[in-house]
């Protein structure tokens, strides 16, 4: 009978470790996805940083290349080219700034998005009806 008695203990407490591990990968899976879905979005943010860095560039560039123009056609009077330049500025930083405005507003809709998918089984599922379209 004894024996029987710790046949059963062994047995549950094998079960019970063998549940946790379980719920350990599970858990670990759980993260990995998200810290994959995480990475994705650094990834893409980090991509449109980079593209806004080229446009600041190229907006630079033509910049000076008009003020170079203006103090050509000036020839010598660069009060006006100095407006022009400022002004150029002006549009330049409300540009940078509807930019970034937008890229929150779509970061924040990601968020909701997975938010409100919070469940894996929702996101696979939605993968899936993706996929068959």
């Amino acid at each position: 009978m004894m024996m029987m008695m710790m046949m059963m203990m062994m047995m549950m407490m094998m079960m019970m470790m063998m549940m946790m591990m379980m719920m350990m990968m599970m858990m670990m899976m759980m993260m990995m996805m998200m810290m994959m879905m995480m990475m994705m979005m650094m990834m893409m943010m980090m991509m449109m940083m980079m593209m806004m860095m080229m446009m600041m560039m190229m907006m630079m560039m033509m910049m000076m290349m008009m003020m170079m123009m203006m103090m050509m056609m000036m020839g010598g009077d660069g009060g006006v080219a100095v407006m022009v330049v400022l002004l150029l500025l002006v549009v330049e930083v409300v540009v940078l700034v509807v930019v970034v405005v937008e890229m929150l507003i779509m970061m924040m809709r990601k968020l909701m998005m997975d938010v409100m998918m919070a469940g894996g089984i929702k996101i696979i599922n939605k993968q899936l009806s993706y996929s068959k379209h």
